[in-house]
């Protein structure tokens, strides 16, 4: 009778703590759903041409982290215009959040007069506008990342994230910010707009402004400010050519691969296609750095392929519709071609791009 009473004992404790381990791995579970529901990606799309990089960034970041949404805010005048159903059914369809936002004039001074490029970018301040999360990465649809950037949500941020401005490094870029967003932030940033004549002629220079008046955001908690890897421009190669493929750290490769790798594109997590229109990657022309080419042939593929296979670990045609992920293997080829072949592709234009991409892709 004893031996089984401490039989049914020992029964019961290991029952409890299975139960107790049950229900708080369950717990733990819940709340890390719950919390990836209240935080977001976002985007701003202000001309047609911008349509075509928030598909691109949002496969790219669908491919690492399916539980939080992409939400691009839109310029109101596009969906209004003729095609503007067009545009949304497009968006909806590669699983992105429409949000509608109105255009936000900038003062008419000398910074306005020299970025005309940067007319509609004030708009981007409705990212504050998204309350019902509670945590928002903003990504300019020019950016490229090439590893998954869930990880920053985990930053304890009290201003904003963004990486340091590569001309002034105590300002932040604001193509890449991680920020909470609030009503009253917003309110102020819109009152300030319409008086403050910023030194870029931008939303950069105004958030600046905002988050960074008298180093505010430059001498806060580390946590505020992100490595150069997150936002690298390629501006930079043509600035600084040797600081773009020689100053960021080598990632671990076999030694094979680091002779066709620049070391920029082996270390950056986001590179930003930065520098006027002709350096976007949907009509980059003229005369580039191999690897600034290999970037735009990488953000072509995930255009033609529907998704980018980051970790190796995608089923065909899977969180992309038709067709299948670009493979890491294609991806070393292309970025191999113009690192191999520089004097050919500083001659090509987008037309040379689409078409070099298709021929690497015929693989499947």
């Amino acid at each position: 009778m004893k031996s089984f009473r401490s039989v049914f004992l020992v029964c019961s404790i290991l029952l409890f703590f299975c139960l107790g381990h049950s229900s708080s791995d369950d717990s733990n579970s819940s709340k890390l759903q719950d919390r990836q529901g209240k935080e977001a990606y976002a985007t701003l799309i202000t001309t047609k041409e911008y349509i075509q990089g928030a598909i691109v960034l949002s496969r790219i970041v669908k491919s690492t982290d399916e539980e939080r949404p992409f939400i691009a805010l839109v310029l109101d005048e596009l969906l209004l215009n003729l095609g503007g159903s067009a545009i949304r059914r497009t968006l909806e369809d590669n699983g992105i959040e429409v949000v509608p936002v109105p255009r936000v004039k900038r003062p008419t001074g000398a910074g306005a007069l020299s970025y005309p490029n940067y007319a509609t970018t004030y708009s981007k301040l409705f990212v504050w506008n998204l309350t019902a999360y509670r945590l928002v990465l903003y990504l300019d649809a020019d950016l490229l990342p090439l590893s998954s950037l869930a990880p920053l949500f985990d930053r304890d941020v009290d201003v904003v994230a963004a990486v340091p401005d590569i001309s002034l490094p105590d300002h932040f870029n604001s193509a890449l910010v991680l920020l909470r967003p609030n009503l009253l932030h917003l309110q102020r940033l819109l009152a300030l707009s319409s008086s403050l004549e910023p030194y870029d002629g931008g939303d950069q220079g105004l958030l600046n402004e905002f988050f960074n008046n008298n180093s505010a955001w430059y001498e806060s908690h580390s946590s505020n400010r992100l490595g150069l890897e997150l936002n690298l421009p390629v501006v930079l190669s043509r600035l600084h050519p040797r600081s773009w493929l020689r100053t960021l750290p080598r990632a671990k490769v076999e030694e094979e691969q680091r002779s066709n790798l620049p070391s920029c594109l082996l270390s950056s997590q986001v590179i930003h296609f930065s520098g006027g229109p002709d350096r976007r990657p949907w009509g980059i022309a003229g005369a580039v750095d191999p690897s600034v080419a290999a970037a735009a042939l990488v953000w072509h593929a995930v255009l033609c392929k529907r998704c980018f296979d980051v970790n190796g670990t995608r089923r065909s045609g899977r969180a992309g519709g038709r067709g299948s992920c670009l493979r890491a293997d294609q991806v070393r080829k292309l970025i191999a071609l113009p690192v191999n072949n520089a004097m050919a592709v500083r001659s090509m234009g987008p037309a040379a791009f689409k078409a070099k991409v298709k021929e690497i892709l015929q693989d499947e």
